[in-house]
C-alpha cells in the first residue's frame, strides 16, 4: 500500500459518540445497506493502490454521514472547502465531529487541513488542522535491559 497522507479538522464542539450512535435509526433501507456494503471492499482497494479518486467514490455514504453533518456546523462546507483545496476524498471521521480528507498531492493537505478549519471558522466553529501520514512498518516494540 502506498503511503497516504490524510488531513483533519477537529472541531471543539462537545460530541457524545453514544449519542450519535444513539441517533441512527433502527432500520434502514435495504437499497441504502447494500450501497453502503458494496464500497466496503472499494475502500479497501482504493487504499491498497493509493486510487484518491477512487476512494473519493467509495466514502459516498447513504447511511450516517448526512445525520452526523446536522451536528457540525458547516462541515458541508468544510467538505466542500476541502474538495476546492485539492482533496479527493473527505468524510466524516467516525462518529465525527472530525472531518477527514485524503489529499490528491500529499504537499497539499495542509492547504486541505486549513481550508476545513476556516470554513468551519465563517460557521462559528474553532478546530485545529492536523496532517497526519500512514505507516506501513506499524507499532514497533523494542525491549530494553
Amino acid at each position: 500500500m502506498p503511503p497516504v497522507t490524510v488531513a483533519l479538522a477537529v472541531p471543539e464542539i462537545e460530541y457524545s459518540t453514544r449519542a450519535a450512535r444513539a441517533e441512527l435509526p433502527t432500520y434502514v433501507a435495504l437499497t441504502d445497506a447494500v450501497y453502503n456494503m458494496g464500497r466496503t471492499t472499494l475502500v479497501v482497494e482504493a487504499l491498497r493502490r493509493g486510487d484518491l479518486e477512487l476512494l473519493g467514490k467509495a466514502m459516498q455514504d447513504r447511511l450516517h454521514q448526512e445525520r452526523r453533518l446536522q451536528h457540525v456546523p458547516g462541515g458541508r462546507q468544510a467538505m466542500a472547502a476541502a474538495t476546492a483545496a485539492g482533496a479527493a476524498a473527505v468524510a466524516v471521521s467516525g462518529s465525527g465531529p472530525s472531518l477527514i480528507a485524503f489529499a490528491v498531492e500529499p504537499p497539499a493537505a495542509p492547504a486541505v487541513a486549513a481550508a476545513m478549519v476556516a470554513a468551519l471558522e465563517v460557521a462559528g466553529v474553532r478546530s485545529r488542522p492536523l496532517v497526519l501520514r500512514s505507516c506501513a512498518d506499524g507499532a514497533v516494540v523494542t525491549a530494553e535491559g
